[in-house]
């Protein structure tokens, strides 16, 4: 599967240019926001969720994905473990391509773990989240969801990725 994602946003192209570039190399199925809400985030976090090995994520720019560099860091590496890769489409005829290569996986990697164990970036994560109207509480059945699909040998960081919470906060949940 080859998914384009699509934001409405003055520091990007217009959505038309966006949609023909995407096209251009081929999106199977796009995904197009006006503005990066919590339910919108939810959305693609689902979406992102699907993909399996040998899908291309395919944006204009990483500002599609609205996400801080430390969020970024974290979807990348969960995106590069599952196998996915990621094109950045400039214009219809070329794209950056970061395929889940060994080298690409380990500097994103890298860069995930650095911003996880800063504790300001987490402040300042929780902080964007929740001023943005995010609850980053679970009901009973996303809960009970969460510990089934860890039984069943899914990784927090996958299983954070359906519920936009982070690794940590789904082990909390799932650990015990």
């Amino acid at each position: 599967m080859r998914l384009g994602v699509i934001l409405e946003s003055p520091s990007l192209p217009g959505v038309e240019i966006q949609q023909s570039i995407l096209e251009a190399h081929g999106c199977e199925v796009i995904s197009r926001e006006a503005r990066m809400t919590p339910d919108a985030r939810r959305r693609l976090a689902k979406l992102l969720f699907r993909m399996t090995r040998g899908d291309d994520l395919i944006v204009h720019s990483l500002d599609v994905l609205d996400m801080s560099t430390g969020e970024l860091a974290h979807r990348l590496r969960d995106m590069f473990e599952v196998g996915v890769t990621l094109r950045i489409a400039l214009d219809a005829e070329t794209a950056l391509v970061f395929p889940p290569e060994e080298p690409m996986m380990s500097l994103v990697s890298a860069l995930a773990d650095h911003e996880a164990r800063r504790p300001q970036s987490e402040k300042a994560y929780r902080r964007r989240r929740s001023s943005a109207g995010r609850d980053l509480a679970l009901t009973n059945y996303q809960i009970e969801y969460a510990r089934k699909m860890h039984q069943e040998g899914v990784s927090p960081r996958l299983i954070g990725l359906l519920f936009q919470a982070s690794p940590d906060e789904i082990w909390r949940l799932v650990g015990k």
